[in-house]
């Protein structure tokens, strides 16, 4: 109900046209979004012509075997209702470091009609933790993002993200 009397108040900004949920709840509880959530959600979008407003979720994956039925359920409730679904993926190194995992987690996305929005490089909190604060290996981006492209469709295919303390800048691709 809170998020609703948000979503409400932005619709008010005539430069607002969308709000991106960021949901973490997608990732782990997919079971959650039942058709009645799904429903309530849909209801803060406006899908008129004069003063549209959309609402997406964003979500966070890192390796294609998290991604399950219920992620597809969920989502095509979700774009049944007008509500695309993202997701983020931050490289790891020793986790899903390897150009097949990644155009697997690729795969997995698009069969659970999530969108592959951005493929996070360096500079990520979680990043830093595990790579250290040194860019990955240029080579292994490049690698990465062949055989995506290579392999997958347009939709698999993300950008390619540096965080950075003045915020996100493409890697260069």
């Amino acid at each position: 109900e809170k998020t609703g009397r948000i979503m409400d108040s932005l619709k008010d900004l005539p430069h607002v046209i969308c709000a991106r949920i960021c949901c973490r709840v997608f990732n782990c509880h997919p079971e959650k979004f039942t058709f009645e959530l799904a429903q309530r959600i849909s209801e803060w979008c406006d899908f008129s012509a004069g003063d549209p407003f959309r609402i997406e979720v964003e979500t966070w994956f890192i390796l294609p075997e998290e991604i399950t039925h219920a992620h597809a359920r969920a989502a095509q409730l979700l774009i049944g209702r007008g509500i695309n679904v993202y997701a983020n993926v931050p490289l790891i190194a020793g986790v899903n470091d390897r150009p097949e995992l990644i155009e697997n987690l690729a795969h997995a996305l698009r069969e659970a009609r999530v969108e592959f929005h951005h493929f996070y490089v360096a500079g990520l909190a979680i990043q830093d933790r595990f790579n250290g604060s040194a860019l990955p290996d240029a080579d292994l981006v490049v690698e990465i993002a062949s055989r995506v492209r290579r392999n997958c469709s347009g939709r698999q295919i993300p950008l390619y993200i540096v965080q950075t303390g003045s915020g996100e800048t493409d890697f260069g691709f």
